[in-house]
């Protein structure tokens, strides 16, 4: 399995079950322990003997984690999904659930990396600042600030840059 984290790819791997969850992170094993029922959207976990607690709030395939107040996205690709869905999704930065748009960082015709943020949301009283997919040009931003918006709507649309760069960038954004 392979895992995003804020954008960033790992390799995720369950290294054992039983007697505990043990999860290797890009060749790393960590144990985790469910240590409570922290109540609703809640967790308390012990990994690798040290303490986590925070928010946790799912949204189709991803898992918007808070921890030491700074949200984070996960995404975990078991392998089943396709590759032409995987490619269409690398080019639309689409909402998880509904909100409104605090700011927008980047304009049509700007040339971003993987990891750039494009725009920041505020859903369900949480800021979570969106970052572009992968490199690429922003063909179109689809919402201003303070524009609200449903579960799917597309926010901002990406377009390849070709080996000739004929994309034409006007700036360069990066994370």
């Amino acid at each position: 399995m392979h895992m995003s984290l804020d954008g960033r790819d790992h390799a995720l791997d369950v290294a054992a079950r039983r007697p505990g969850l043990r999860l290797s992170v890009d060749g790393v094993v960590h144990e985790v322990l469910d240590t409570a029922t922290a109540g609703p959207g809640r967790f308390a976990l012990e990994v690798d003997g040290r303490p986590v607690r925070g928010w946790v709030h799912v949204a189709g395939d991803d898992v918007f984690l808070r921890l030491d107040g700074r949200c984070h996205r996960l995404t975990v690709d078991d392998g089943r999904g396709g590759d032409a869905a995987a490619g269409a999704a690398a080019d639309e930065v689409r909402a998880e659930m509904p909100g409104m748009v605090v700011a927008v960082h980047c304009a049509a015709g700007d040339t971003v990396d993987r990891g750039a943020p494009l725009v920041t949301i505020e859903s369900m009283k949480l800021q979570t600042t969106l970052a572009a997919p992968r490199e690429g040009v922003v063909a179109e931003v689809h919402l201003g600030a303070d524009a609200a918006f449903s579960r799917g709507d597309l926010l901002v649309s990406l377009q390849p840059v070709d080996a000739a760069g004929d994309a034409a960038p006007l700036r360069k954004m990066v994370p």
